[in-house]
């Protein structure tokens, strides 16, 4: 993603779903820069709707009819969705939410519940991609200075400790799976 953001080209679909490993353990991203190429009705159609759970809360403003704008911050919000979704070996972000109610609750402040087994240190990170101004949001070369400072650690406690904080799981069975 650092790459991509360095040649100005946004990604527009990041999700864990289009992200291919190499024999080499080398990460290829898909479907880049396609999402821009379809008008609002698209997304917001009853067939459609899971792809807006990895958008930002200023993607879910657009009205149908008008074309997504997605940016680097945007990408950012989704590259928080997809630690999400390593951190839980795969769930669907927001199980607990209607696609309908998305925006509501990520406007009212919520934000995916911190997996069971995820250092303290990639959660916070993802928090850092999910904040509300998008200004405020990491850039992708940011984020893999902190992403090598966590992983290449010798022996970092935090690195082999799950959160420590209360979680307070609801609604999904899958979701409750993997949360402490």
């Amino acid at each position: 993603m650092s790459y991509l953001e360095e040649v100005h080209i946004i990604h527009g679909n990041l999700a864990a779903r289009n992200c291919l490993m190499t024999d080499e353990k080398v990460v290829k991203l898909s479907d880049y820069s396609i999402a821009p190429l379809y008008p609002g009705e698209f997304y917001l159609s009853n067939d459609n709707v899971s792809i807006t759970k990895w958008w930002a809360p200023e993607i879910l403003d657009m009205d149908k009819g008008t074309t997504p704008a997605f940016s680097h911050k945007t990408d950012c919000w989704s590259y928080g969705i997809v630690l999400w979704e390593l951190m839980t070996r795969g769930v669907t972000p927001y199980p607990d939410v209607e696609t309908n109610n998305l925006k509501k609750y990520l406007t009212g402040g919520h934000r995916l519940k911190k997996p069971r087994q995820c250092p303290e240190a990639v959660y916070l990170l993802m928090l850092k991609c999910w904040t509300d101004v998008p200004s405020d949001r990491p850039t992708f070369p940011e984020i893999g200075e902190e992403i090598k400072q966590f992983t290449s650690a010798e022996e970092s406690s935090d690195a082999s400790q799950p959160l420590q904080t209360k979680i307070e799981p609801g609604g999904s069975q899958e979701y409750l799976g993997v949360m402490g």
